[in-house]
């Protein structure tokens, strides 16, 4: 019984921050877009497991004209022990992708502590 109340727990502290750090790899990873069409996910969306996107965004490189892009973004987040979950995040865009997994777990103070398992990879 108390191991099902920690999973649930675990799910309502960890994976909505985890997610919300996640579904943002396209900034780590493309870098910042020029202009972003789309919102990322926000609110009850992040509490969900498995979270699929596709982002409308435009990049400009140099003084170049800004050319429009759509950010494919899908994360997965599943609690494995009391808080502590596993991540999995894979971002592609016009053929470049990246993506990785890792470990979060709730540190001592109470702050979301990540630790990667999987580098990410560049195509």
């Amino acid at each position: 019984m108390i191991f099902i109340f920690l999973y649930f727990l675990t799910w309502f502290r960890v994976v909505p921050e985890t997610q919300e750090l996640i579904t943002k790899m396209d900034l780590q990873c493309i870098g910042a877009a020029h202009e972003e069409k789309t919102a990322y996910p926000k609110g009850i969306e992040l509490w969900l497991p498995y979270i699929s996107q596709s982002r409308d965004v435009s990049y400009k490189i140099y003084d170049v004209e800004p050319t429009s892009h759509i950010n494919n973004i899908k994360t997965i987040v599943i609690p494995i022990a009391p808080f502590i979950s596993y991540y999995s995040y894979d971002v592609e865009s016009s053929g470049f992708q990246c993506g990785g997994s890792g470990i979060t777990h709730i540190g001592l103070d109470n702050e979301l502590k990540t630790t990667k398992v999987l580098s990410q990879w560049i195509i």
